[in-house]
């Protein structure tokens, strides 16, 4: 009886929109959770055509961008390899919550947050008698890039999922073959100009540096060599801004006599590496110095921990410009400064900050300086991120259409 009330009201409210005219249902269609939108999917032909155009596709994205309150994605600790890759054995707990369960959650010490969703991943990982190994690459438009293996010390069994967790929609990638997964550096991005979506890989060779670069379009990988030799923090995802993979790391020449600190970074669109000049006067990488790049709200900013003693927030108010880095914050709380590489996950409206120390998550209040630690419920507190996210319709699948330059 039920499931026919669910019917004739289903009937009932396609009725109702189908009069409107068609931008109308749009408009409607558009401000509907995810979840209602895809069941709007299946309704009639209509609704099916409407919600799976490329129109209809990137006005959702856009409206999710503009909500500023993407997902955040990670991990029950198992056993960490290291930091963003996890070995594990049985099925991979994962997690996703929205940032606003986190930003309004109560002043208490301890921000305890109770709606994290359990991820469905619908790809099939066959244990094969070895452990796993997964290591996320980076999230752009609401797909999520991730990298599988059975063992990190063969080139068998590799393969690169590229998911929407929205729709549960995936695309399996294949490497290229002479390399092991495990080893390198990866970005993930929309490239603009030719309306498609690239993995980047960067891997250190004897005395220079190789790109690999993957497309999503025509499924095809392509090399890119640089002379220098580059060499990222380990065990940190690239921060991507305005199309542009950065990452932290240093810089020397073939014969590596000298080496220099440098922001790293990739244009998706150009696929051409270049550097973002650094603050003046900020402390040389060191083992007691650390740096991670972050955004501060639609800014590139750099995190500068000495270890045990401070952590600055660096934002370059103009991106480009060496003169428009300022110092945000400074941190001495030891919560954030014990640890080598605390990251800033996510910048609130509300003006407290969101940082990921080692398998672990913090607020810090710039204002009043108080720090607050972060636990979900029935989760083990010894957490990782992987991936902020947000929520969108667009397609591993999808129709890529080319531009002309």
């Amino acid at each position: 009886m039920k499931t026919l009330i669910g019917v004739e009201k289903r009937r009932s409210i396609k009725l109702s929109l189908s009069s409107l005219p068609e931008e109308i249902q749009v408009l409607i269609l558009l401000r509907l959770p995810v979840a209602s939108i895809l069941t709007c999917k299946c309704v009639c032909k209509v609704w099916f055509s409407l919600i799976t155009s490329p129109v209809f596709v990137k006005d959702h994205l856009n409206l999710s961008i503009q909500s500023k309150n993407p997902r955040l994605m990670f991990i029950d600790h198992v056993f960490l390899h290291h930091q963003y890759e996890s070995v594990f054995k049985g099925n991979l707990p994962m997690y996703s919550v929205d940032y606003n369960s986190v930003a309004s959650s109560s002043g208490d010490p301890i921000c305890n947050i109770g709606a994290a969703t359990r991820m469905d991943y619908p790809w099939p990982l066959e244990c094969k008698g070895q452990h796993r190994h997964v290591f996320f690459c980076g999230s752009c438009n609401g797909l999520v890039c991730l990298g599988i293996t059975y063992d990190i010390e063969t080139k068998d069994d590799n393969m690169f999922i590229i998911w929407n967790p929205t729709t549960r929609e995936y695309k399996q990638v294949t490497p290229q073959h002479d390399h092991m997964l495990a080893y390198g550096e990866y970005g993930f991005g929309y490239d603009c100009r030719i309306d498609d979506y690239k993995l980047v890989r960067i891997d250190k060779k004897s005395g220079c540096t190789e790109i690999l670069v993957y497309t999503l379009g025509p499924d095809s990988w392509k090399t890119i060599g640089i002379d220098l030799y580059y060499k990222c923090n380990p065990g940190q995802g690239g921060v991507l801004l305005n199309g542009v993979l950065h990452r932290f790391g240093t810089t020397s020449t073939v014969t590596r006599n000298t080496s220099s600190d440098v922001i790293i970074a990739f244009s998706i669109s150009n696929e051409e590496l270049i550097h973002v000049p650094l603050p003046e006067g900020i402390t040389p990488l060191a083992p007691e110095a650390t740096k991670s790049m972050g955004l501060w709200e639609d800014c590139l900013c750099l995190v500068d921990n000495n270890v045990d003693i401070r952590t600055d927030v660096w934002v370059m108010q103009n991106y480009g410009v060496r003169e428009s880095w300022t110092k945000k914050i400074t941190i001495s709380h030891t919560v954030v400064t014990k640890y080598c590489y605390p990251e800033l996950i996510w910048s609130h409206k509300d003006g407290e900050i969101l940082i990921q120390t080692s398998y672990r998550f913090v607020l810090f209040n710039p204002t009043n300086k108080r720090v607050r630690m972060v636990r979900l419920h029935d989760i083990s507190e010894f957490l990782i991120v992987v991936q902020n996210y947000v929520e969108s319709l667009v397609s591993p699948k999808g129709t890529f259409q080319r531009k002309t330059k």
